[in-house]
């Protein structure tokens, strides 16, 4: 028997939660979309300005609590 990666069957996406479609719905309403490079942007800016704190997570010595 073939096997289904193989055979003439569809493949589904996975089942989206509530909570995803709502975020959505609540993102389309308000006209906002996701712009990966500015995310990434912004992350990298967060980041660095994290790193440049004293006592920042590169800083920190072996055993101390955050």
């Amino acid at each position: 028997m073939t096997s289904i990666e193989r055979s003439a069957y569809p493949r589904f996406k996975r089942q989206i939660t509530a909570r995803e479609l709502h975020r959505a719905l609540i993102r389309q309403r308000v006209g906002l979309t996701y712009d990966r490079a500015q995310a990434r942007k912004v992350a990298g800016e967060v980041i660095r300005t994290l790193e440049e704190q004293p006592g920042g997570p590169d800083q920190r010595g072996v055993g101390e609590a955050g």
